[in-house]
């Protein structure tokens, strides 16, 4: 017989809060990949520094203050394999958008 497999099922609960704070602005104006993704997250869009980025678990805890590295990536290395909210804050206007996040071994 074949050795038996490991099934994970991720339940997608998020706070209501956290889905109404939204901004479909933000999203338009970044784009973050891959995802699901490893050790590197790579950003797109125009004056990423303009912006701030958090880690939170999926009850909204900010676990890291993700910093813009050269060139315009966010290091993920060190946190370990799961779900997690990527916050991301335009600093000038104080628009939050949060994106779903998994971050594989």
């Amino acid at each position: 017989p074949p050795p038996p497999a490991e099934i994970y099922v991720l339940k997608d609960q998020l706070p209501d809060s956290l889905l109404t704070a939204k901004s479909p602005l933000i999203q338009q104006e970044v784009s973050i990949y891959p995802n699901p993704a490893k050790e590197v997250l790579h950003l797109q869009g125009g004056n990423l520094h303009a912006y701030e980025f958090r880690l939170r678990d999926m009850k909204g805890s900010i676990l890291k203050r993700l910093t813009l590295q050269p060139p315009n990536t966010l290091l993920l290395g060190d946190m370990p394999a799961g779900m997690y909210l990527l916050e991301v804050q335009h600093l000038p206007s104080a628009r939050k958008s949060w994106k779903r996040l998994l971050i594989m071994e």
